[in-house]
């Protein structure tokens, strides 16, 4: 083999290799675009305090029932956004005898046709049409009704009749 041939092989590889991790980027680009956007600045779980785990499936009422959604730690009166582009269909009522605490239902449109979330102690801005990352509503103060508890939202997300760990719609973010 000559000397030539062998740089060209060379060459080519490089060229190849160059391509691929091109080509994977830009993959990696267009997939973070479809991860849901933070639904609150900072994002963080509420793992556990003195009032229990605020994970998925976390043991509520000594094990009678599981937690249906995830706690996201927020301070009262901070932004809540859009977490993927959908429409505000309805206000949510976390608890039937206290019409303190309110909450958004939302549901997805386009690639997240299929999902629907609710957002608990949080009040809308406002019902209809949002994009992802717009402002939608505002956190409530949740130790008004709990003192010793980690002020948070609650997050519940369905896609059908099945429920989703929110956790994986932004592990990134966690």
């Amino acid at each position: 083999m000559t000397k030539a041939t062998n740089l060209n092989q060379q060459n080519m590889k490089a060229k190849t290799y160059l391509f691929v991790v091109i080509l994977l980027l830009s993959i990696s680009l267009v997939r973070a675009q479809s991860i849901a956007a933070f639904i609150v600045d900072d994002q963080k779980s509420r793992i556990q305090d003195t009032w229990g785990s605020g994970l998925f499936e976390a043991s509520r009422d000594g094990g009678k029932r599981k937690h249906q959604g995830l706690d996201i730690i927020v301070k009262p009166g901070a932004k809540v956004y859009a977490p993927f582009d959908g429409t505000i269909v309805r206000e949510a009522v976390p608890y039937k005898n206290d019409n303190s605490y309110r909450g958004i239902v939302f549901r997805g449109t386009g690639e997240w046709a299929a999902y629907e979330v609710k957002i608990f102690y949080a009040e809308g801005l406002f019902s209809g049409n949002a994009k992802k990352g717009q402002h939608i509503g505002y956190t409530q103060d949740l130790t008004l009704k709990y003192p010793t508890i980690t002020n948070h939202i609650h997050v519940e997300v369905k896609s059908g009749n099945d429920r989703i760990d929110p956790f994986n719609m932004w592990q990134m973010s966690f």
